[in-house]
């Protein structure tokens, strides 16, 4: 199993020296990809197949544990696996204990020890081989998004096809939004290939499946906040939102102000 790794951090000498530093074949790491910011992260996400991701927390627009939840929330819905490590300065409980409950596997602080983090590198990359040996599915699903969403990747349309993603496809997901569903079981509900599916549906949607869902939770979002006085939490809930939190910075970032803001603009019970 080839693995990559990709190193995030605003410090771009911190992202040099690891990547020049380790022997990252010994570890049975092909490729280190480099990012500066979560928005240069999400890209390569997007477009490389990655089982490793180490970022620091601050950086200029989203942090390094927005980026982890986004990260997260990728992967549940695209039924892929990743191992997270945060690397950075800031020693408080509060931010260790956010990074612990989103997932990541460990919490290291600079200035850093090569061999700290080589050790930590390396428990990382058998846990990732381990897994693979008992659910091989979760990282070949996340071969098959990638070239299921290439732009490159020619696909014929045609009207059954797209009758298909309208009348089975869309009205699935709707029905299950609050539920933690991932590509693989919209596919075998709708009895279709899961590669097919994400081809499918870019090709006639127009954007991802992720980008869809996240859009639809996001049209259902501002209807409860015109209309209903509830709280967000409980609309985070309803949308099928791990926590309310990541609810709050997905809706700023699509409608580029906070509920609250939206909710005292649109709402009809003012």
């Amino acid at each position: 199993m080839n693995l990559n790794i990709l190193l995030v951090d605003d410090e771009a000498y911190c992202v040099e020296k690891l990547i020049h530093d380790i022997d990252w074949k010994a570890l049975g790491i092909s490729h280190a990809y480099s990012a500066y910011s979560a928005a240069q992260a999400m890209k390569i996400l997007q477009s490389e197949p990655i089982q490793l991701l180490i970022c620091d927390i601050e950086m200029p627009g989203a942090s390094g544990l927005d980026l982890i939840e986004w990260t997260n929330e990728a992967a549940r819905l695209m039924n892929f696996s990743i191992e997270c490590l945060m690397l950075t300065c800031h020693p408080e409980y509060e931010f260790m204990r956010k990074a612990m409950q989103l997932g990541c596997s460990d919490y290291l602080l600079k200035p850093f020890k090569k061999e700290e983090i080589t050790q930590s590198i390396a428990a990382l990359v058998e846990k990732i081989q381990k897994k693979n040996e008992e659910q091989p599915e979760l990282f070949s699903s996340r071969t098959d998004y990638l070239s299921a969403t290439a732009d490159s990747d020619p696909m014929p349309a045609s009207a059954d096809s797209d009758e298909h993603i309208r009348t089975r496809v869309i009205p699935y997901i709707q029905e299950h939004i609050a539920a933690p569903i991932t590509v693989t079981e919209i596919a075998q509900a709708v009895n279709l290939n899961a590669q097919y599916l994400m081809r499918l549906f870019r090709r006639q949607m127009g954007c991802s499946i992720i980008q869809y869902v996240t859009r639809y939770k996001m049209e259902l979002a501002k209807d409860m906040l015109i209309h209903t006085n509830i709280s967000n939490a409980e609309i985070s809930e309803k949308l099928g939102y791990l926590n309310t939190t990541y609810f709050l910075k997905v809706f700023r970032e699509n409608e580029g102000m906070t509920p609250g803001a939206f909710r005292k603009k649109y709402n009809i019970y003012k």
